[in-house]
């Protein structure tokens, strides 16, 4: 579920930075303050952001 959360929050053309990179504290922001974050340990969601793996990392228009 929180690699889901990710996933969502990676759709999300506001967590990018204008260089196309991945604004990664806007996407943990998002992890933190999403309805189901308070089911999971702090541990947990750090691990998630941490360790989540590149290659889910879905193809989309980077940048404004």
């Amino acid at each position: 579920m929180l690699n889901h959360i990710i996933i969502q929050a990676l759709q999300d053309s506001d967590n990018y930075n204008n260089d196309g990179t991945i604004n990664w504290n806007f996407v943990e922001s998002d992890l933190w303050n999403h309805s189901v974050a308070s089911l999971y340990s702090k541990e947990e969601k750090v691990n998630a952001i941490e360790n989540f793996p590149e290659s889910l990392i879905p193809s989309v228009k980077r940048g404004k």
